[in-house]
Parts: C-alpha cells; sequence; structure tokens
C-alpha cells in the first residue's frame, strides 16, 4: 500500500515538474526572441506597437479632457488593406470643407492578463483630411488581438 502511495505521489510530482517546465520553456523564448509577455505591456507600449508603429500618433488625452458630444457627421472610417496581414488598415477623414476638426478617439482592445483595455488619442484633421488609425488587429508573439475604435468627440477649431 505504501509503494502505490509513493509511486502515485512521485508520479504527481514529476507531472507538476513537466508541466512547470514548459510554462518556463514559454517563458524563456518568449525572452530569449526579446519579447516581454503580451500581459506585462505598459500603455506605453502598447500605445508604440498599436498606433505609433503605423503613423497613428495623435495627442494623449483623458476621456475627462473633452465632452463627449461627437459630431458622427464630420467625420469617416476608411479602411484599406493593412501591411502588417494584421486586419485591415483604419484611416478617417473629415468630411468638412473649410474648417479644422478636432476629434477625440478611443481605440480599445482585450489583452488577457494586461491591465491596460484602451487608449484615448486627439487629432487635428483639416478640410477633407485623411489619417491613419493604425490596424483592426494587433500583432503581438504570434497572437492577434481585435482593436475597436470608437469617436468620442467631434469639434471644431476655433
Amino acid at each position: 500500500m505504501k509503494t502505490r502511495s509513493l509511486i502515485a505521489l512521485i508520479v504527481a510530482v514529476l507531472l507538476a515538474a513537466c508541466q512547470s517546465g514548459q510554462k518556463e520553456n514559454a517563458n524563456r523564448q518568449e525572452r530569449e526572441e526579446g519579447l516581454k509577455p503580451v500581459s506585462e505591456l505598459s500603455y506605453g507600449e502598447l500605445w508604440q506597437l498599436i498606433l505609433a508603429d503605423h503613423n497613428a500618433g495623435g495627442k494623449d488625452v483623458t476621456s475627462e479632457d473633452y465632452q463627449r458630444d461627437a459630431m458622427r457627421q464630420l467625420v469617416e472610417i476608411v479602411t484599406g488593406e493593412c501591411g502588417t496581414d494584421c486586419g485591415n488598415q483604419v484611416q478617417i477623414q473629415s468630411t468638412s470643407s473649410d474648417r479644422i476638426v478636432m476629434i477625440v478617439i478611443r481605440f480599445s482592445f482585450d489583452i488577457p492578463g494586461n491591465p491596460v483595455t484602451e487608449i484615448l488619442r486627439a487629432y487635428d484633421l483639416g478640410s477633407m483630411e485623411k489619417i491613419p488609425l493604425g490596424c483592426t488587429h494587433f500583432c503581438y508573439g504570434g497572437e492577434r488581438f481585435g482593436v475597436k475604435r470608437e469617436v468620442l468627440s467631434a469639434t471644431f477649431r476655433k
């Protein structure tokens, strides 16, 4: 009876060690490839990877900085192909023919284990101007995450 218990204990310990070793190998591989786990990326790192690397800069804002009276008739979303194989390139264009429109866009995403779930950016759009807003997906470390965009506010510059 004691021998069976001892064998069961040894098997359980070996299985736990193997599972732990697999996780350590995956984490080691990410580190060796120079990638930190996606759940540990900071707000600034996510902004850089999701937006800045696709020329979608804008200005950093918080939702309290602007009224949320988005005037959606002033802008339209235009999609094209994304060169990163992570969905489609998204652009926004002002349909105003003579005024500058200031817009605030919320980029939201869900990355398991990462507390950062959104990025807010402000943009100035000249009359009929079109600017890029990144891709419909964010690809990192072999994984693909959806990125949603929402116009929170659109106002004319005085």
